[in-house]
């Protein structure tokens, strides 16, 4: 199955490219559906158990570039939500979203595993250009947010294993950047992406419609990041200009000093 939209350029079709062996079966109780969202592209998660993989060097982030395709993940211990978006005649396209949910009675590791698996099999599979984590606030339910800051940590670790960059987003950030409303319910997120954004489909999964907002909210947010990444490193190489100087004039101040 095509796994691009750019005909001038060449990517790798499986997770083999990417280090990972076949998945062939997954144990039972991991209530991974993986759908294909939108009618095109998408490719589902195996519902069966996951050969073991070894650790392997990163590709190059240029191998496996699609432009504009990002991996929204809303982390969490018992069910994560992961969605592909990517941009198509400027607008924004859903190419498959899924929800992860593990066993209650497996052990924590056990269930973390299965995150950083899920999550691996997607950016084989969809070869995103970037994966986009809503960031865990901590709160009153210290709790909670531990389980999900340990499940954004196996994120982040398939991504960097996969040698694809990440960028977080707070939960304000998500909600302004697709309602305009900062205490937005789930809701309203859900009827926004299909009303403001024009998504055909929206999952009814929560949590998967939580990662397709991490997208989008990527989508609109990623030129203004790089804008300030750009101004804060000239300004940087302007003060080290600056310093340089300064540094020389003293210098040859000091010099003239001596030469009297």
């Amino acid at each position: 199955m095509q796994t691009s939209t750019s005909p001038t350029r060449s990517w790798p079709r499986s997770g083999r490219a990417l280090g990972i062996p076949p998945s062939n079966a997954r144990p039972a109780g991991t209530g991974i559906h993986g759908r294909q969202g939108g009618g095109w592209g998408g490719l589902p998660l195996p519902n069966s158990k996951p050969n073991v993989i070894e650790r392997v060097s990163a590709p190059s982030y240029t191998e496996h570039v699609f432009d504009g395709r990002v991996l929204g993940v809303d982390p969490g211990m018992a069910t994560a939500g992961l969605a592909v978006v990517e941009m198509r005649d400027r607008r924004p396209f859903l190419v498959w979203f899924d929800t992860v949910r593990t066993p209650a009675g497996l052990a924590e590791p056990g269930r973390l595993r299965r995150v950083h698996q899920a999550v691996r099999e997607a950016i084989a599979a969809h070869q995103p250009a970037v994966v986009a984590v809503e960031r865990v606030m901590w709160g009153r339910n210290v709790g909670s947010a531990m389980s999900v800051a340990r499940a954004t940590g196996v994120v982040l670790l398939a991504a960097d294993e996969a040698g694809v960059p990440v960028e977080e987003y707070a939960p304000l950030e998500v909600k302004m950047a697709v309602t305009g409303i900062g205490n937005a319910g789930k809701e309203q997120v859900r009827r926004a992406l299909a009303r403001t954004h024009g998504f055909l489909e929206v999952p009814a999964q929560a949590d998967a419609a939580d990662a397709m907002a991490v997208a989008v909210c990527h989508l609109q947010q990623s030129p203004l990041r790089r804008l300030q990444r750009e101004a804060a490193d000239r300004d940087v190489v302007e003060a080290a200009a600056r310093v340089t100087s300064i540094a020389v004039a003293a210098r040859r101040r000091a010099s003239r000093l001596e030469a009297t």
